[in-house]
């Protein structure tokens, strides 16, 4: 942040707001991941599949948005150049969660629009190899 002109309020606001809702979007998304997990196998669905895969994709970008300029090589940050790729890594990851809710939608517009039959285990694994080599991708 050095070649930009803010106020040292200014920067301490641009360091605390993305805590703040990384810290909700991380409690949501845990709440989520651990109903999936403590479901009885004979209630989990394609659509648990997908939120549960969504949710912990959010909670690897939320982190890396929480620790904001934590990574980032001195002398504006406290880390180096490893970290930094790292977070970089894990915002960029962040994509993931858009692809996994196009996912979702298409598995609603199929079960609901199309009156499809709930989608085996093969779409779920065909559906997530797609989305993690578009991740890879980008």
């Amino acid at each position: 942040m050095s070649g930009l002109n803010f106020t040292e309020s200014q920067k301490l606001t641009l360091q605390l707001a993305p805590k703040f809702t990384a810290t909700l979007s991380i409690i949501g998304s845990g709440i989520i991941i651990y109903e999936v997990l403590t479901m009885r196998k004979s209630k989990l669905r394609t659509r648990h599949f997908i939120l549960f895969n969504m949710s912990c994709v959010d909670v690897l970008n939320s982190f890396a948005l929480f620790c904001t300029i934590w990574p980032i090589p001195k002398p504006d940050g406290f880390g180096n150049v490893a970290t930094c790729n790292v977070q970089g890594f894990f915002v960029q990851f962040g994509t993931a969660i858009i692809l996994w809710n196009g996912v979702l939608a298409a598995t609603f517009l199929l079960k609901i629009r199309h009156n499809w039959p709930e989608v085996s285990d093969s779409y779920c694994l065909f559906f997530s190899s797609i989305e993690a080599e578009s991740n890879i991708g980008f």
